[in-house]
């Protein structure tokens, strides 16, 4: 997917990704995940750092790999040296060149299978893999999938999401195909603001793993798509 520079703003700008940020996209992605409620119960040891931090590297090492992905970055100020506060990662799916691929591993890699990795509650894990299947649509249908999207939280509040956002669906637009992805429920509110509507739901019960009256219930994970302007959609 072509990364081409985004227009500049004052105070922040977007550019490429690239490899040398990695390290940054990992730390990132992890960081995103500590606050999900599922992972508590998911990964062995909680939190287990330095085995998630291996985790999400690879699976990012294996989105550079795949030219149907694109990825973008937010720095402070206006040259791409600049330091990374937050990211996109979109990956073209079903275009029938054998180039994309389904929901991935955390941070845009490739699917797994339905083997856990090493840190993970296999139980778990294959009740998060059961509820991507659910809401898997058609490898045929020919899409942009958001895979990751994140601002780091003493950047938030400047609209710095919002671009990013607005980015990704102007791409699809640019494609002609439709923008989709799977929303936890932290992200779900801002997605909805933004024009995009659920196209299902599966809830996962986080008590059967948790201890008695610990407080843990219900963890939904959406699969969302961009409305159409015809349907009230903001692209």
């Amino acid at each position: 997917m072509q990364q081409t520079p985004v227009e500049e703003e004052e105070e922040y700008s977007i550019h490429p990704l690239l490899h040398s940020s990695l390290p940054t996209l990992a730390q990132f992605v992890q960081d995103s995940k500590l606050g999900l409620t599922i992972n508590r119960v998911l990964v062995k040891d909680w939190p287990n750092l330095a085995a998630q931090k291996e985790h999400y590297t690879k699976s990012i090492e294996a989105n550079f790999e795949n030219e149907a992905s694109g990825r973008w970055k937010v720095v402070v100020g206006g040259g791409e040296d600049g330091e990374m506060v937050g990211h996109l990662v979109l990956t073209r799916v079903g275009r029938g060149d054998g180039k994309g691929g389904g929901h991935g591993e955390e941070g845009g890699g490739k699917p797994g299978g339905r083997t856990a990795p090493g840190f993970m509650n296999d139980a778990v894990f294959a009740a998060v893999m059961d509820a991507v299947e659910a809401l898997a649509v058609p490898l045929s249908l020919d899409r942009l999938e958001l895979t990751h999207i994140y601002i780091a939280p003493s950047h938030r509040r400047h609209g710095l999401g919002s671009r990013l956002l607005q980015l990704a669906i102007s791409k699809a637009e640019e494609a002609g195909v439709p923008l989709m992805l799977a929303s936890e429920p932290e992200a779900h509110g801002f997605f909805v603001k933004r024009g995009f509507a659920d196209r299902g739901y599966v809830d996962i019960d986080l008590a059967k793993w948790a201890e008695e009256k610990s407080g843990f219930g219900i963890f939904r994970l959406r699969g969302m798509e961009m409305k159409r302007r015809d349907e009230g959609g903001e692209n």
